[in-house]
């Protein structure tokens, strides 16, 4: 790291109108490479520092999937113009695996100079894209390559120290939420807030991994985690009143906290609503096609608090109630619940 350090402290300016704030980015960079925590807020200013010393109009930053070429645009900076950089770095994308960083120049107004960096590390590659107005981009391709490093090493340690956390808080086959994360958020949770509290169980999971192989039943729970996750999502996206894309949380949580088990925890929604989708998410688990002829489901409980209730005590209150649709759902299928 040292080296980066180096680098940027080295290389002065662009020979642009604006010199560039060297000092600045140096102590950005050292703050994050050293920082316990990084931060999407955190990640964002450091972006930002960096588009203020290049002059450019927009930064945006895309991450894309190892496995295929899908992408989503992680963060938006005055990203008004993202929309018209998208096509390029459709096409450009085919070439992130060199490493290379890229200048475009174009007559459109919207986008005259476009320089993309790719960053690759092991669990993510990125292409951070600028966008500038202007005619000319005075930068060399080795001042580029630096800040380049710089951005490399940020995401780095941001990789880093993300699958630290993920190993103790998220569930590896869902990617949902896991037990140690349930139970530190109901030792937080505040008990004045207004929850609705939801608790549901796979239908048979067990009769399908006795039957079938613990295969079936993983993909029986995984199939399952993606419905509720369609129409429970963590986070949100929406542009802030500066046109910067802001990730926002949507109030809605969900844990899987036991093999067949699942918990929702929503400080966002009614009770009403939470119950027409699950309504809905439920239809769509009866149709998951796992190749076997037998019945597939999902039972659930709900609780709501006014402010009143612990976690516990709204476990316990929506536990009664599945535990009451799971005998009903095998009485109507005249089904023995001990298979």
């Amino acid at each position: 790291m040292y080296n980066i350090y180096q680098m940027l402290e080295s290389l002065g300016g662009f020979g642009m109108a604006k010199e560039i704030n060297w000092k600045k980015m140096y102590s950005m960079l050292s703050e994050s490479l050293k920082a316990r925590e990084i931060t999407d807020e955190g990640v964002l200013k450091f972006l930002d520092c960096i588009k203020d010393n290049l002059d450019a109009d927009d930064v945006i930053m895309y991450k894309f999937n190892n496995d295929s070429d899908e992408y989503e645009k992680s963060y938006i900076l005055s990203g008004s113009n993202s929309d018209d950089v998208d096509w390029l770095v459709n096409y450009i994308k085919q070439y992130i695996e060199d490493g290379k960083v890229r200048k475009y120049h174009f007559s459109a107004d919207y986008a005259r100079n476009v320089i993309l960096m790719p960053a690759i590390l092991e669990k993510s590659k990125y292409l951070v894209a600028f966008n500038f107005k202007s005619d000319v981009i005075a930068a060399d391709y080795d001042q580029l390559s630096d800040i380049q490093n710089s951005i490399e090493a940020v995401l780095g340690r941001l990789e880093i120290l993300e699958e630290l956390s993920d190993n103790s808080t998220v569930d590896r086959l869902t990617d949902l939420n896991n037990r140690n994360a349930y139970e530190y958020m109901a030792e937080k949770y505040d008990q004045r807030s207004n929850a609705v509290y939801g608790i549901f169980d796979l239908f048979r999971l067990k009769y399908v991994n006795d039957n079938y192989g613990h295969d079936f039943g993983d993909r029986y729970i995984v199939k399952t985690a993606e419905i509720l996750k369609k129409y429970f999502p963590k986070y949100r996206y929406s542009k802030d009143n500066n046109g910067v894309m802001r990730r926002i949380s949507t109030g809605l949580c969900l844990y899987r906290i036991g093999g067949d088990e699942f918990v929702l925890v929503s400080t966002s929604e009614s009770k009403e609503i939470i119950k027409d989708k699950l309504d809905m998410a439920c239809e769509e688990v009866k149709d998951i096609d796992l190749g076997i002829n037998d019945t597939l489901g999902l039972n659930y409980g709900l609780s709501t608090s006014t402010g009143d209730k612990t976690i516990k005590e709204m476990y316990v209150e929506a536990d009664k109630e599945l535990s009451a649709n799971k005998r009903e759902t095998y009485k109507s299928l005249g089904l023995d619940r001990r298979r």
